[in-house]
């Protein structure tokens, strides 16, 4: 009976202590709502209209086959945005203003229509994953080792007729994705000793200039 009573009395105090463990962590969350919410598991949203009132609390954006013409201006006022996906829409052009997404990490915009590989890209110096496959792409610009983070680069299925020797500057580069490309023999083995820690995923190469269609 005596270690039923100590027993009684100790749970009350747990109790207590709980509840204010549980109170401490609802404020903590309260105060550092901004950085719970930029973890992987931050809401994903799917239309522009969800995010109009409040920009920046916006860290993941998916606009899959929206039927967008134009790159939406809204998207630059989400300042913490960490992952944008544009795929399957009919955007020809991507603004230079895209820098001002300094936190930008995963950007794709894969089967669109874009003719140039977009320069404000090129000034995202946290970017770890862009997907620009299956697009009209035609060369890939000098400055792409300005990304530095850098890990996975996929083009597949564009006209591609230029590979930097640039690209072998690129330290954390895990992933190139070129499948579908039309490629030299020459430039495949060239890429190949140029980045020999890189997985080169690519399509057996043509008797042809880099880029034929």
């Amino acid at each position: 009976m005596k270690t039923s009573n100590k027993r009684e009395t100790r749970y009350p105090s747990l109790i207590k202590g709980l509840v204010l463990l549980l109170c401490l962590l609802s404020s903590a969350r309260s105060r550092c709502q901004g950085t719970i919410e930029a973890i992987d598991t931050a809401t994903i949203y799917t239309s522009l209209e969800a995010i109009a009132s409040h920009p920046d609390h916006v860290y993941r954006l998916h606009l899959t086959r929206q039927k967008l013409t134009e790159f939406p201006a809204v998207i630059l006022q989400c300042e913490n945005l960490k992952e944008l996906v544009l795929d399957k829409n009919r955007i020809e052009h991507i603004p230079t203003e895209i820098a001002s997404l300094k936190n930008l990490r995963l950007f794709s915009a894969k089967q669109n229509k874009l003719e140039k590989f977009p320069q404000g890209i090129l000034s995202l110096t946290k970017l770890e994953f862009l997907d620009l496959g299956d697009n009209w792409i035609d060369s890939i610009p000098d400055e792409i080792a300005q990304l530095q983070q850098l890990q996975t680069l996929a083009l597949w299925d564009n006209p591609v007729g230029y590979y930097p020797h640039e690209l072998s500057n690129l330290p954390q580069l895990k992933v190139l994705d070129l499948l579908n490309n039309q490629m030299s023999k020459e430039t495949q083995q060239r890429l190949k000793s140029e980045l020999p820690k890189c997985k080169l995923i690519v399509s057996p190469p043509c008797s042809c200039m880099d880029g034929d269609q």
